[in-house]
């Protein structure tokens, strides 16, 4: 998670409060500023507060691309950095040991369907497309304990748009 310290006007005093799970460990960082956010803990719960004076209003070249942000920032997550991010949500790309005798057979369908990988590939997709439709990223998906759906039961619902 990251939160902005600036807005279009000028702040006299901002306080930035988090509580967070003591048993879990956050990563905290600051970006463009030195304020340590001062931290205590009491009843298995941790809080980080930081205090900022006198913040300046922001403006931005209107030419400079979407993803830059010239201001300060506070960034907090519970990985350390983006490999642990990687290898977390590898595992949610791992074949499951039983695929199901409904999505069995599929698999051997589009591997008779031709002998060349890239044939084989495109009507993967296109299967995908057409009976599971896509993978959606919730931002639900926030850490270590979120779990995947087995392919058996994702396509079992079969959730489509209408065209």
């Amino acid at each position: 998670m990251r939160s902005s310290l600036r807005s279009p006007s000028a702040v006299d005093r901002l306080r930035w409060r988090l509580r967070w799970d003591s048993e879990q460990h956050l990563h905290v960082r600051g970006r463009g500023h030195e304020v340590k956010p001062e931290i205590s803990r009491r009843s298995g719960v941790s809080e980080y507060v930081w205090q900022f004076e006198a913040l300046q209003p922001w403006s931005l070249d209107p030419d400079a691309p979407t993803w830059f942000t010239p201001w300060p920032w506070i960034e907090v997550s519970e990985f350390e950095d983006w490999q642990a991010v990687a290898q977390w949500g590898a595992r949610l790309f791992e074949p499951p040991a039983e695929l199901g005798p409904g999505l069995g057979a599929v698999v051997e369908q589009v591997r008779a369907s031709s002998s060349a990988p890239k044939v084989q590939l495109r009507n993967a997709l296109r299967y995908v497309q057409a009976e599971i439709r896509d993978l959606a990223v919730a931002r639900t998906i926030c850490g270590p304990g979120w779990s995947r759906a087995l392919p058996k039961s994702s396509r079992g619902r079969r959730w489509r748009t209408a065209p």
